[in-house]
């Protein structure tokens, strides 16, 4: 920081605000659902802090282009190469070859300046189950704004040069531009709006502007920095990973950041709070912070096999914390010091730190995970599966989108270049009752529901006609009125009027997660009323840390492997099938023509789930990911579990139909 400028805490205090709501939502605290916005929060701060820096030089006569990325490489990479060579090591040891060449790949683009175009290419959304177990996932924020401080500095030195009275002009019309972008790619183009930056650029250009905004005390100060902290805070808490981010939504949070900068004077409240001496400690080693907690927090998932509960969480943030210090106080501030370090130093040690990562990076990829360590059995396991965690391909592959029908899907994966396109019709087959076939099952759900589609086929013949609408990420409700704008609304409305017109005999329910009798039992009783003769409600599934696979690859260290254990189980989908399979069989109105199906009956016994359904002449696993079941597995389930129930319903349907 330019020694003219004055040292505010309470932005180091903002910091600290910004980084643990990250570290707590990535520990997988729920009220702090939001906290992904942090990173919004450090993009506000940055735009602030070089637009000032610059600025001043700029108009003092003694802006370098040498002395600001000397700054930015003291600031940014001796503790990220700190930080890259601990992981690189734990990464060795510890994961699977799927996630080891991810890695790799990851590492290479982070050394590159483009791990958010890396992430942005391969469809790795911020927000996919998968991501968790990326140890380098969140640098893709350090890219943002190492592009921004590749282009800003240059452009605002030629701008003062040629248009000085229009900086500020020229910056609200680059935020508004960029914003525009974000909100009409955001619906589309989810995964490369969150990750880019022409989409992020509106959050640092906000911070640029306000620096170039004078500055004067009001009374009213101490009460917009209240509100604006609260606002904040709130929106943290409140917003979800379905929030689009970043699009005009998003704007509260970041006009809130903003306020605070320009509010949180030392007379004020939040000043005073801002400033407090913790929360300017965890600022100042915010960044280092920031780095270390997803590493720790995916190789203790990693080592212990669990999701991690309240003590493994807080065991983990406090771990962070400490490498944090030690990072900040041996590596962070002795590369500041110019006496110790010169800039030829600096500007050397850089290059030759990012070539070597670079190349290890890039050649760990292409040994795809050092999958030579293998056994054959978990060689054949990663050959088979190889394809079940990058992206996109897996969804789009036969034995997936032919076999469980993804037409009936309002999100198109095949097509999709990132992420999932919507849809705005689905194949006539999904929705449209053949006369011809004497029997109806309409399949309704997400995509653990699509994960069942093929299974149900295979089981219940020809005789039987399936209906299916499966839309990723939706959960099945009955809603009277469509919106084209919320994805899951007008799928919903969708199946709640193929319920109404195709007029099915059984109807099956399956989503991923938010399971509840309180959420089910109405859904249920609503279905029957249409005329439905019976509701399967299929429970949820065995879910694995970090995916089945994986797991798979790690039993098969020992031969003959264990085909079931408990290692990796997800216990909280555990609970929730024991919590509804207790409280919907004790709804007595809804036992006669509504069943509970569960999966951890059929796949689990004694705290021990189904890895493998067969071994040779090739692995056949139960979930080709961290849940989703494999055609072989669902077909078992629906051999024993739904033909049955149907078996019923035919009889039924065919006394009815001869009954005079």
């Amino acid at each position: 920081m330019s020694q003219s400028m004055t040292y505010r805490p309470e932005v180091d205090g903002l910091r600290a605000v910004a980084v643990l709501a990250v570290v707590l939502s990535h520990a997988g605290f729920e009220w702090m659902a939001g906290g992904y916005l942090g990173v919004d929060v450090f993009f506000v701060i940055s735009g602030y802090l070089i637009t000032s820096i610059v600025h001043r030089q700029v108009v003092e006569g003694r802006f370098s282009l040498h002395d600001f990325y000397d700054r930015r490489l003291r600031r940014i990479l001796p503790a990220l190469i700190a930080v890259c060579l601990v992981t690189s090591v734990a990464s060795v040891v510890i994961l699977p070859p799927t996630h080891l060449a991810m890695y790799g790949r990851n590492l290479a683009s982070v050394f590159l300046f483009a791990s958010n175009i890396q992430l942005s290419m391969t469809g790795q959304g911020y927000f996919a189950p998968g991501a968790a177990y990326q140890p380098l996932q969140h640098t893709w924020s350090l890219a943002v704004e190492e592009q921004f401080y590749l282009f800003f500095p240059i452009a605002l030195f030629l701008i003062h040069r040629v248009a000085k009275a229009r900086i500020s002009m020229l910056l609200f019309l680059g935020a508004a531009m960029s914003l525009g972008l974000a909100q009409f790619w955001v619906s589309s183009h989810p995964t490369s709006a969150y990750y880019l930056l022409p989409f992020r650029a509106w959050e640092l250009l906000l911070g640029s502007m306000l620096a170039l905004t004078p500055s004067k005390p009001s009374p009213k100060d101490g009460l917009w920095g209240f509100w604006s902290l609260a606002i904040l805070l709130g929106c943290m808490m409140g917003f979800s990973e379905q929030t689009p981010t970043p699009s005009l939504v998003t704007l509260l949070p970041v006009f809130a950041t903003t306020a605070l900068l320009a509010t949180a004077k030392p007379h004020t409240l939040v000043a005073r709070i801002l400033s407090a001496k913790i929360l300017v400690s965890v600022g100042l080693v915010s960044y280092s912070l920031y780095l270390w907690h997803q590493p720790v927090f995916v190789f203790t998932k990693m080592a212990t096999g669990t999701h991690g509960d309240v003590g493994t969480k807080v065991g983990s943030i406090l771990l962070s914390l400490g490498l944090a210090w030690m990072s900040w106080k041996w590596v962070e501030q002795p590369f500041r010091n110019r006496a110790w370090l010169s800039r030829h130093q600096i500007y050397g040690c850089s290059f030759v730190g990012s070539v070597l990562f670079l190349v290890f990076g890039l050649w760990v990829h292409h040994q795809e995970g050092l999958k030579q360590r293998l056994n054959p059995l978990q060689r054949a396991i990663h050959d088979t599966y190889r394809e079940a965690r990058e992206g996109l391909a897996y969804w789009k592959q036969d034995q997936w989108y032919q076999a469980n029908r993804e037409d009936c899907n309002f999100y198109d994966h095949l097509n999709a270049p990132d992420s999932p396109l919507p849809r705005d019709s689905l194949t006539p087959s999904c929705y449209q009752r053949d006369p011809i076939k004497p029997f109806c099952l309409l399949l309704w759900g997400d995509s653990h529901a699509t994960a069942l589609s093929g299974g149900i086929r295979l089981a219940l013949g020809e005789h039987w006609q399936i209906l299916q609408v499966t839309t990723s990420a939706c959960s099945p409700q009955l809603v009277a009125s469509s919106d084209p704008n919320d994805r899951c609304r007008f799928a919903n409305a969708f199946a709640t009027e193929v319920l109404r017109e195709a007029q099915p005999d059984v109807v099956v329910l399956a989503q991923a997660e938010g399971h509840s009798d309180t959420i089910f039992k109405p859904l249920i009783e609503g279905i029957l009323a249409r005329g439905v003769q019976r509701v399967l409600l299929v429970g949820p599934a065995p879910e694995w840390v970090p995916d089945c696979p994986s797991i798979a690859i790690r039993l098969a260290a020992q031969i003959p492997p264990d085909e079931r254990t408990s290692l990796g189980l997800n216990l909280q989908r555990v609970k929730a099938d024991a919590m509804l399979a207790s409280h919907l069989k004790a709804t007595k109105e809804l036992s006669t023509r509504s069943r509970y199906l569960s999966l951890m009956d059929y796949f689990c016994s004694q705290g021990k789930c189904q890895v493998y359904m067969a071994k040779d002449p090739k692995p056949i696993l139960t979930a080709h990911d961290y849940g989703h079941l494999t055609l072989e597995a669902a077909s078992a389930f629906a051999l024993d579990r739904i033909l049955p129930e149907c078996a019923e319903v035919e009889g039924k349907v065919s006394q009815k139909s001869t009954t005079p």
